[in-house]
């Protein structure tokens, strides 16, 4: 019984091999969609509720210099060695303080040389200025590229995670530029179809020439606070630095270090005490006197983390609720497909229940080829998400779901068949 059943259902499916390809598609799309929305909607909800949890009361805050010419000239004469240790303690404060998270977070763009950059990682692209980042450096065509160099704090700060590779070492934020050591890299994921893990580069930094290595790429979630858009911003186009800690006292050493005053504060203690803190470490530092600022962004009180904390849950709320009207559209049209094929087949039903047949066998029947259909729209959907990383708890709650659509479905088709009034066939046909 039991192989006629299987028979049958399979000479139905064969007949209508088209519709069966096409159900098997959309339901196997739908089964990777909802892995992918699962997974979407646990990342972003870790990621809303790591921000809420980290930055939800927390402020936003700028930090940088507006030394004077003579000031900053001065800093930099060759004989003048204590400015920059004393500007080094003041930022070691501000790195270790328990009160608030200082991110150092400098944009500083690089001429990459010797490999033509693609006009989407130029600095001035979104702008529509690209243009200007193309120049002559020494007779080569450079591609001035966004970059940011950025601290240890920065990584934990927008809860970074990477795609492969790893992230820079504590030798790697302190070694002497002297050198002229390869300079490690973590790009943004748009680059991987230009660079890989281990791929090497020429560029110019702080206009002195480089050679760089990639170590990691970041995964397409990776956002910072871009401090010249006050916004969240996707760290797809951009080329990560190490901000570096250095021994030497050299030109190219201060001005660097210089660099790393200019950052964000995320503090929860309030402007007046952030501000007051970051003036007693001046102060203790000993260089009170010079012009380093701590401020809002635009002079109002913004809190972007809440506002992402927010912005990712809705966004995967929304696409959530489009899987869910695909996935209703594909069971849909698949139970309608299979009925309109069962009612194709009422003759040859009419005949087998002639030959002895019952109509719990054409129910049957019928529960086997939706079975089968949404079966091997879930194997088709397999490797895919496979390969798209989904998590085994997600892959498990798919297959429930596909075991309750069987179920469902099959159900569904089988009290069809089994209400198809065959009685008029049978009459017909005698």
């Amino acid at each position: 019984m039991n192989g006629i059943v299987l028979e049958n259902a399979g000479r139905i499916l064969k007949k209508n091999i088209r519709c069966v390809i096409i159900m098997i598609m959309m339901i196997g799309i739908s089964f990777y969609l909802l892995g992918i929305s699962l997974t979407s909607k646990n990342m972003t909800n870790e990621a809303a509720v790591s921000y809420e949890e980290t930055y939800g009361s927390k402020t936003t805050y700028y930090t940088g210099e507006f030394l004077a010419d003579d000031q900053f000239e001065h800093y930099r004469e060759e004989r003048n060695t204590s400015e920059l240790d004393q500007f080094k303690s003041f930022l070691s404060m501000l790195e270790n303080c328990g009160q608030f998270s200082f991110v150092s977070l400098m944009e500083q763009p690089i001429e990459v040389t010797g490999i033509e950059i693609p006009d989407i990682f130029l600095l001035n692209y979104e702008e529509g200025a690209h243009n200007e980042s193309v120049l002559k450096i020494e007779g080569e065509t450079c591609y001035t590229t966004k970059s940011i160099a950025v601290t240890r704090s920065y990584f934990q700060a927008f809860s970074i995670k990477l795609e492969e590779g790893r992230f820079f070492t504590d030798e790697e934020y302190s070694y002497d530029l002297s050198s002229k050591k390869d300079i490690p890299v973590i790009l943004g994921h748009e680059y991987q179809s230009i660079f890989q893990i281990g791929d090497r580069f020429e560029a110019h930094y702080l206009s002195e020439k480089f050679h760089f290595v990639v170590v990691g790429i970041l995964n397409d979630e990776a956002f910072f606070f871009n401090r010249r858009t006050a916004n969240m911003a996707s760290c797809g186009r951009y080329v990560i630095l190490p901000a570096f800690y250095t021994n030497s006292y050299d030109d190219f050493s201060k001005i660097m270090t210089m660099q790393r005053i200019h950052g964000i504060i995320l503090s929860d203690i309030g402007y007046q005490e952030t501000r007051d803190l970051f003036r007693q470490y001046q102060n203790e530092a000993g260089i009170g006197y010079w012009n380093l600022y701590c401020a809002y962004p635009s002079g109002d009180d913004p809190n972007i983390f809440q506002m992402y904390s927010a912005m990712t849950g809705e966004v995967s709320d929304q696409f959530r609720i489009i899987v869910i009207l695909i996935f209703l559209f594909s069971s849909i049209s698949s139970i309608t497909m299979i009925c309109s094929m069962l009612r194709e087949n009422r003759t040859n039903f009419g005949i087998e229940l002639l030959c002895g047949s019952s109509l719990k066998r054409i129910s049957a029947q019928a529960f086997l080829m939706i079975g089968l259909i949404i079966f091997m729209g879930d194997f088709l959907a397999l490797p895919f998400m496979l390969l798209g990383k989904i998590e085994i708890s997600t892959f498990l709650i798919v297959q429930l779901t596909a075991l309750l659509m069987i179920v469902a479905s099959g159900t569904i088709c089988a009290v069809y068949a089994g209400k198809m009034d065959l009685s008029s066939i049978i009459g017909g046909k005698e």
